[in-house]
């Protein structure tokens, strides 16, 4: 869904650099029309309820919750009865983060900071998606290390096919000398 979104913002004229892509600090809350029903998508019975990243834990520690994934990998949910929760967590945005920075982005955020865990409710440290999301651009490049290798062992080859056609003039030059 990032790709097909961003390939649209793209075509319309924006540049890859002036982008941002942001994670969220909140969750939202639904209520399911189905509680057998628990993929991303189900029927709800009304507009989902915005609740905290620190909300999310707190629900989360209670009660019979399943945790799963989409696909990608992206994005969490849990579901527990008729009730059903999307957000964002330190792994989803650490995937987000990564993507902006392979895809050449002007940058990741949060929104809202302020609704980050900031009392350690999650039991991951105080502000953990914020410091998820800093540690991952920090810690990578701009460019994905295959990238990175590849360039280097391209320029490492012209260096040596200089260094070769060099000995080989040299060679060529001594021969020529000789004769």
């Amino acid at each position: 869904m990032q790709d097909s979104l961003l390939d649209v913002v793209v075509s319309l004229g924006a540049e890859d650099e002036k982008i941002i892509l942001t994670g969220s600090a909140f969750g939202n809350r639904f209520v399911l029309a189905d509680p057998e029903r628990t993929m991303p998508g189900s029927a709800a019975l009304a507009a989902p309820e915005t609740i905290t990243y620190q909300q999310v834990c707190s629900a989360l520690k209670k009660g019979n919750w399943t945790l799963e994934r989409e696909e990608d990998m992206t994005g969490p949910y849990a579901f527990s009865g008729k009730s059903w929760l999307a957000f964002d967590d330190e792994a989803s945005l650490k995937i987000k983060a990564k993507y902006a920075l392979l895809r050449n982005l002007g940058g990741v955020g949060l929104y809202a900071a302020d609704a980050d865990d900031a009392d350690d409710v999650c039991g991951k440290g105080a502000h953990s998606l914020l410091r998820s999301l800093h540690k991952t651009v920090t810690a990578l490049e701009r460019k994905p290390r295959q990238l990175v290798r590849k360039e280097c062992m391209l320029l490492l080859s012209l260096c040596l096919l200089l260094v070769l056609l060099r000995l080989s003039k040299t060679i060529l030059f001594n021969i020529n000398v000789q004769m």
